[in-house]
């Protein structure tokens, strides 16, 4: 796929539902680790931030809408699980729509695909395997493929 191309609305609209949408201007505070203000000691990682909405993990695979008014900054250790979603989630911003990407498939289980990153949405992206497959893969099975060229 040529890096200008991009997906037909009605293919690319199927996927994105679980993946949140597409995302539409900049991912300032996306990876940021905080905590409500009536639980400061509970760590939350925002996902997404939309207007004066957050999307943070809330942990076990859970995301919780939260006004942003709602949220201080975290203060204390981060806990392993919390700094790999941070880390995940920060990924997948940074990187480029055409990059090349190696992703945990879910068919067949396990086994690792290879593509391009065609669409970053909040909760993962749009992906061209290298199949021709077009496919949604959440932030946390996806990483650079900087091995792999199309």
């Amino acid at each position: 796929m040529a890096g200008g191309d991009r997906l037909p609305a009605a293919t690319a609209a199927l996927p994105r539902p679980p993946l949140g949408g597409p995302v539409a201007g900049g991912v300032e505070g996306i990876g940021r680790v905080v905590a409500l203000r009536l639980q400061p000691e509970r760590p939350l990682v925002v996902l997404f931030k939309e207007d004066e909405i957050c999307h943070v993990w809330v942990g076990q695979g859970r995301v919780r809408k939260v006004r942003q008014a709602d949220l201080v900054e975290y203060e204390g250790a981060l806990p392993p699980e919390e700094e790999a979603i941070a880390r995940d989630i920060l990924r997948l911003h940074t990187l480029p729509e055409g990059a090349p990407v190696a992703f945990l498939q879910s068919d067949p289980p396990g086994v690792t695909g290879h593509g391009v990153l065609v669409e970053r949405c909040r909760f993962g992206a749009l992906v061209q395997a290298s199949d021709g497959r077009r496919m949604a893969v959440g932030f946390r099975r996806l990483w650079p493929d900087d091995h792999w060229i199309n």
